[in-house]
């Protein structure tokens, strides 16, 4: 999930490395 969450947003790599897989998806998922 955190790979595809940096391939859709890039810019926002460093932030999701720093995040908890649990909230990388709600953000994914609340994103779309």
């Amino acid at each position: 999930m955190r790979d595809l969450a940096i391939e859709l947003f890039p810019q926002w790599a460093d932030r999701f490395e720093s995040m908890t897989e649990n909230a990388v998806e709600t953000l994914v998922k609340g994103g779309h």
